[in-house]
């Protein structure tokens, strides 16, 4: 079992998190955003996550939602419009990455979009992301870079970031990452993992009653 004993792993509870309910909204935020600061949570790599109000203006930063029930439409200054059904009681996380370089045309992309790697969605930054849901007992692995040796995936190969996210789903899902007791996390938790490079390995166990969502953003 791979313990990861090089990685620097630091837990992000819930508990800690910033949160505002607005009677329509009840949001958590991981990092610095609207009222919420916390100068030791602003960034994480190119990441940002948050729940997003609605008609937020943003500048170089891509922006995905990660849809965990309900339906969403998304539309935009540039009379863009997604996928087709309106917002019906969603729940979902929303996560910002910061583009790299110098800014561009913004572009809105959908699943049937050309990828830039078989399967994904391209974005202006060295990330790729991956979900699983892993029943009571069972365990998934991520392998940082996102697969294979990384090559033609991710640009840089060493000293990578990756942020693992359990959803609150309400299904008493815990997880336990690289295999020790001190990283178990519960829903709506997540944990940084820092110093691991293209290839290493992060163990996740679902150790808790019901099954468990995660998210991984795995960026330089």
């Amino acid at each position: 079992m791979s313990t990861l004993s090089h990685a620097k792993i630091t837990p992000r509870p819930s508990s800690a998190r910033g949160h505002a309910n607005h009677g329509w909204l009840n949001t958590y935020h991981t990092f610095s955003f609207a009222s919420y600061f916390d100068a030791r949570y602003q960034s994480f790599g190119p990441r940002r996550t948050t729940i997003r109000l609605p008609n937020a203006p943003h500048r170089d930063a891509e922006i995905f939602s990660y849809i965990l029930s309900g339906e969403l439409t998304h539309r935009d200054s540039m009379h863009g419009k997604g996928a087709a059904k309106g917002l019906k009681e969603v729940s979902k996380d929303d996560f910002f990455v910061m583009k790299r370089g110098r800014a561009s045309r913004p572009r809105r992309k959908k699943k049937a979009a050309e990828p830039a790697v078989r399967g994904t969605i391209p974005v202006h930054a060295d990330l790729v992301m991956g979900a699983a849901i892993v029943g009571a007992g069972g365990a998934a692995t991520w392998r940082v870079g996102g697969g294979g040796e990384g090559k033609g995936v991710v640009r840089s190969l060493r000293d990578r970031k990756v942020y693992v996210h359990l959803p609150m789903r309400g299904l008493k899902a815990k997880v336990r990452l690289a295999g020790q007791e001190g990283y178990v996390l519960g829903e709506g938790d997540g944990a940084f993992v820092e110093k691991v490079n293209v290839g290493d390995e992060l163990l996740v166990e679902s150790v808790g009653e019901g099954e468990a969502e995660v998210v991984v953003l795995d960026s330089n």
